[in-house]
């Protein structure tokens, strides 16, 4: 008797589990697919590759992170500081705005990279001067 009240309770949280183990592999998949059209600057490819991963989780930012990535590789200036913008309005993380700072800085946008800098120097503890953001930082202020 117990085992046929069970039995539909197993079957049912089976079908709840698969769908979701099938979503993981597909969310793995395709971002194995763009890493590896990254690696052979196929740019156009890895984008359209993380705009589908955009499409299933609208709310991963570190998808936004590599669309922007692969969007600066592309010489795409506006579409890469909105999606770096887009990422940092889900996860306000100071190594997306560090991307962001140095990517503004690298264009010669120093103005706007500024508040990038700040907020990602008041999320830091240690502060490593190699990166170009500081280096902008040190020459604008000293």
């Amino acid at each position: 008797m117990v085992n046929r009240k069970i039995l539909p309770f197993l079957l049912s949280l089976g079908l709840v589990l698969i769908p979701q183990i099938s979503v993981a592999q597909t969310v793995e998949e395709l971002e194995q697919k763009a890493t590896s059209a990254e690696e052979v600057k196929n740019y156009e490819e890895a984008a359209n590759i993380w705009r589908s991963f955009i499409q299933r989780d609208a709310k991963n930012s570190y998808a936004y992170v590599k669309l922007a990535d692969v969007l600066s590789s592309q010489g795409k200036i506006a579409e890469t500081i909105a999606t770096y913008r887009q990422a940092l309005q889900l996860t306000p993380d100071g190594g997306i705005y560090l991307k962001l700072g140095n990517f503004l800085a690298e264009k010669g946008r120093t103005t706007e990279a500024m508040p990038a800098a700040s907020r990602f120097a008041s999320t830091q503890l240690t502060v490593k001067p190699s990166n170009l953001i500081l280096k902008m930082i040190a020459t604008t202020l000293f």
